[in-house]
């Protein structure tokens, strides 16, 4: 069997979720569609880019049909254009596609017509702000009721976000929780004391300062402790004037965006794993956050908020801390807390991997995906019915 995975990009950093789809769902038998971008990364796949690479059209009689097609958009929904779809339909043809993924709601939304035309089974993949801030608006949540009846299945990371498209019209039938998985690794952190440690691009929902405001409050009483900061984004900037605001410039660093091999290096020294995730303002919100995860992996306790898919992996108390959204003080307090007690940080951590290794390992994830999607191969492993017994 055959998958195709369309994507708005693929060589996009911080979507990791999607290179694991690429690599591991149907290795040697998998093709790919760019929504936008030409560029495909390192993936060695049969890949049809930029279908939707748009040129100003020219003269009066091509300005005025674009104009029309794009209002009637506006009540329609998206939809590929006559030639993209063209384009589209015979790449699947020469490919021999059994099943298409689409990644983001978005884009089963601008492909399950043509989808749908050839007889082929489509899934759709949330991820986030698809399933949070779109789906608030009223355009969206009536293009997705269409693609939930089009679609076999829709896929989630998380129950938060499968909730929120059960509320907007998807049927509990075709929908499907799928985690996020990471590769498991031999290895454990090796723990350097004081080592805090923050990844996440640096925008709205991920609130780096806040991070950074609960780490100011601990440094007075931790001199040894060192927050480390890898990512990068619009709020660099505001996290420089923080961090020079707080007079910390010699105990918090950033490091920018990194690569995965020196992201795992910072992963494999730190002591503490810290995420303080927000609702934006737009509505946007996380699904499963992939480095906490990672974390998890390596037994780094973890301190977050409670916030989307969070709670579903961190168990409070049990494999690290949660706080509100927002709480710098309980932030701040547990981090404190893990920085004064190893022996409370390592149980915490050590139950986290365990945590980890029975739901969030990237086989599991794989399989259970693969399972979902119909694709033949290995057998795959039920989902254990608990899973996510304690975010209930």
């Amino acid at each position: 069997m055959t998958l195709t995975i369309i994507s708005p990009t693929f060589n996009t950093v911080s979507e990791t979720f999607i290179r694991r789809h690429v690599n591991e769902l149907r290795p040697g038998e998998t093709s790919l569609v760019s929504q936008y971008h030409s560029e495909g990364g390192d993936h060695d796949c049969p890949h049809l880019r930029s279908i939707e690479s748009w040129n100003p059209p020219v003269g009066l009689v091509a300005r005025t049909l674009n104009f029309s097609r794009r209002a009637l958009q506006k009540v329609t929904g998206p939809s590929l254009s006559h030639a993209a779809t063209l384009r589209f339909v015979q790449f699947l043809l020469e490919q021999k596609t059994s099943v298409v993924l689409a990644e983001y709601g978005p884009t089963g939304c601008l492909v399950h017509h043509a989808v749908r035309k050839l007889g082929l089974p489509l899934y759709v993949h949330f991820h986030g702000y698809d399933a949070s801030q779109l789906i608030a608006r009223s355009y969206w949540r009536r293009q997705y009721r269409h693609l939930f009846a089009s679609a076999n299945g829709i896929v989630a990371p998380s129950q938060f976000l499968a909730d929120r498209l059960i509320s907007a019209g998807c049927p509990t039938s075709k929908i499907s929780v799928v985690p996020y998985g990471v590769r498991q690794s031999a290895k454990i952190t090796r723990r350097q004391n004081g080592r805090v440690l923050a990844v996440g691009r640096l925008v709205e929902k991920k609130a780096p300062q806040l991070t950074i405001a609960a780490f100011a409050r601990i440094a007075p009483r931790a001199p040894d402790a060192h927050l480390h900061m890898v990512g990068d984004g619009p709020l660099l900037e505001t996290c420089r004037a923080a961090i020079r605001g707080y007079g910390l410039e010699n105990r918090i660093t950033l490091h920018g965006a990194l690569p995965n091999t020196s992201v795992q290096a910072h992963m494999n020294d730190a002591s503490i794993f810290v995420q303080h995730s927000v609702t934006a303002t737009t509505g946007d919100t996380e699904g499963l956050p992939v480095a906490i995860l990672e974390a998890m992996s390596l037994g780094i306790p973890v301190v977050a908020t409670r916030h989307a898919g969070i709670p579903e992996s961190v168990i409070e108390g049990e494999t690290g801390f949660l706080v509100d959204e927002g709480d710098v003080e309980g932030m701040a307090d547990s981090i404190l807390r893990l920085l004064n007690d190893n022996t409370l940080a390592e149980r915490l951590g050590s139950a986290g991997r365990q945590r980890f290794e029975l739901h969030f390992t990237l086989q599991k994830s794989t399989d259970r995906l693969r399972q979902v999607l119909g694709l033949s191969g290995r057998r795959a492993e039920d989902q254990p019915e608990n899973w996510q017994s304690h975010a209930e």
